[in-house]
């Protein structure tokens, strides 16, 4: 796993550790209940096997978002360098203050920068988990484009929703 430090502002981003899977399993299944997908809930089992593949993997982390002692946001991801350096965003959650605040657009684009002052990306990418107006104009503010769709990709509460694959030049 990448292990990640670094403050943007009063937010402290940092690696998960396993003294944090707890907390973060709850804090998880809370964000998800608060969104109404309860589908995508994970019991205990399922959240820690998804943290090993990221202690396993130089190429992956799971990050943690805080301001002083609470949890506003996680982001999982992954480096894939074949080709040339690309991030790829799989999993950011956060708190509602934070994503309807101009603090998303800083959180996110300071996630990028320390990952590429480390890493050296070339391009980022991420999977826009409900493929909404509002979600695509979000990214679209961070300097995001659309590639494209994939259709009936994720499956919440019974129902296929389409994902969008969403990128950036860092």
């Amino acid at each position: 796993m990448l292990s990640i430090y670094g403050k943007l502002g009063n937010y402290h981003i940092t690696s998960v550790g396993k003294e944090d899977l707890e907390y973060m399993h709850k804090w998880y299944n809370y964000q998800q209940f608060l969104n109404q997908h309860e589908s995508r809930i994970l019991n205990r089992e399922e959240f820690y096997d998804s943290f090993l593949g990221y202690v396993i993997s130089n190429q992956e982390f799971f990050l943690k978002i805080s301001i002083e002692d609470k949890t506003v946001g996680m982001v999982k991801g992954h480096l894939n360098n074949e080709d040339k350096n690309e991030l790829w965003l799989t999993d950011v959650l956060m708190d509602n203050e934070v994503i309807k605040e101009q603090d998303f657009k800083e959180l996110i684009d300071g996630i990028i920068k320390i990952l590429d002052d480390e890493l050296h990306i070339d391009e980022c990418y991420v999977g826009v988990f409900i493929a909404t107006e509002e979600n695509n104009e979000r990214w679209n503010k961070i300097g995001f484009i659309h590639v494209r769709t994939i259709h009936n990709y994720f499956t919440i509460n019974n129902e296929k929703i389409d994902g969008d694959i969403m990128v950036k030049k860092c």
